[in-house]
């Protein structure tokens, strides 16, 4: 991994609020970075502590590597979600506490991979072990799939399937059995952004995040207000939002996106 440096004058721009483009950059590259570090570090250490699950590990860590070789911009975005971190964190905490609880929590890598393949486009074959009905696809959503035993999640010619058992689903779609993530949109062109609305307290589940039709309406409505009013009054911020702003958390005890006024501008209490 390369040396990442935030130079004086840059981190003078971000400790006013701003920072630009090249500095927020090196931020996302450096939790890029961290997070790639843990995983390996993670890897190393479930080598011993989770045997029982090390072919599974390695099956999962080989189609991520190849996705990373196929299409590493996209890939290392996705690596750098703050929801990959959090997995990380777990497992880390798990593998140095109980490895009984640690097999189960590194497990999360498989999903991980596969969701890092699609997005690459990169065909696999790779076994999911389950804890329960469902599997959560960070950025892409949640497969229900019941039954005992792993899954199996397949990528080809045909596209994306996973099935256990007898029973099937597309990944994603929107067959039944598929529940997509929830996304905040707004802009369009060079102002155009894309973010995923994540539950954080929630992140050691085979879930999404989850709002009621209504709510989540109005977020993207909110959002979407909020966006085109950083494009006209403040264009400045639009590029940094774009580099760094990846998912935006829904949480029961904070709202995720806080509406305040003041100088008549709403701020989006976002994770970045």
């Amino acid at each position: 991994m390369r040396e990442l440096r935030i130079s004086p004058a840059q981190f003078e721009t971000l400790a006013s609020g701003t920072g630009g483009p090249d500095a927020i950059a090196i931020l996302r590259d450096g939790q890029i970075s961290k997070h790639i570090a843990m995983t390996l570090t993670i890897m190393d250490l479930a080598r011993e502590s989770c045997s029982d699950v090390w072919d599974d590990l390695t099956e999962a860590f080989e189609v991520l590597l190849a996705a990373q070789r196929k299409a590493p911009e996209a890939v290392n975005r996705f690596l750098g979600l703050p929801h990959i971190g959090l997995w990380a964190r777990r497992c880390l905490d798990r593998l140095n506490e109980d490895s009984t609880r640690a097999a189960a929590e590194v497990c999360g890598l498989g999903p991980i991979a596969a969701a890092a393949g699609i997005i690459a486009g990169l065909h696999f074959d790779l076994t999911l072990p389950l804890r329960a009905d469902a599997v959560a696809f960070p950025t892409l959503g949640v497969a229900h799939l019941p039954g005992e035993g792993p899954a199996r999640i397949t990528h080809d010619e045909s596209g994306v399937r996973m099935s256990r058992g007898g029973l099937s689903v597309s990944v994603p779609s929107g067959a039944p059995g598929w529940h997509g993530a929830l996304m905040l949109r707004a802009g369009e062109g060079d102002n155009a952004i894309a973010v995923e609305i994540v539950d954080l307290e929630r992140s050691d589940s085979d879930e999404t995040a989850t709002l009621d039709a209504a709510t989540l309406a109005a977020w993207r409505e909110l959002f979407r207000e909020a966006w085109d009013l950083l494009v006209r009054d403040h264009p400045e911020w639009v590029t940094d939002l774009r580099v760094g702003l990846s998912a935006i958390n829904a949480t029961s005890t904070a709202a995720a996106i806080c509406c305040v006024n003041w100088d008549d501008v709403r701020l989006v209490d976002a994770i970045f």
